[in-house]
């Protein structure tokens, strides 16, 4: 899956803060799992509702990784430049997936803006709203190009 396009605040807009643990845990828990309980239109496809995510402390510490790695580095891919995926990511964080996945997103100023690019891209959505994915972590950075994005996805084995 490719990462939202990248986008500027307008000129004179205070670029946004990235949320707290807490607020991240509850969008997930709340915005995310909101989204999920309903059926959804993704590009072409209807896709059923889904079971809600639940947080998983392991894959939030592959998303903030992932997040300060790609700001402190200033690049935006799914792939570190030594080619290491988001499932390694995850299983170096100790994290045993049968399913893993991961959107990312750039320059959305909140939750919401970052959320609603995902839905927008058929890919995203499917990933966001694949039933079979049982645990979640959202985490973001600041970087040179506003908010960075991560939502690891998965399911243990």
């Amino acid at each position: 899956m490719s990462g939202a396009a990248a986008s500027r605040p307008p000129d004179g807009e205070v670029p946004a803060r990235c949320p707290g643990p807490e607020r991240l845990r509850q969008a997930l828990e709340q915005e995310i799992n909101g989204l999920r309980a309903a059926p959804r239109r993704c590009g072409t496809q209807e896709l059923p509702a889904a079971p809600g995510l639940r947080w998983d402390q392991l894959l939030f510490a592959t998303a903030v990784r992932h997040v300060g790695d790609m700001a402190h580095r200033g690049y935006f891919s799914h792939h570190t430049p030594e080619g290491v995926t988001p499932a390694q990511r995850g299983a170096a964080a100790g994290y045993d997936w049968g399913l893993y996945g991961e959107n990312i997103a750039s320059g959305q100023h909140s939750i919401d803006a970052a959320l609603n690019s995902w839905l927008t891209s058929p890919a995203h959505c499917r990933a966001l709203m694949n039933p079979d994915f049982r645990d979640g972590a959202l985490a973001c950075n600041l970087s040179a190009n506003g908010i960075l994005w991560a939502l690891e996805l998965g399911r243990r084995r």
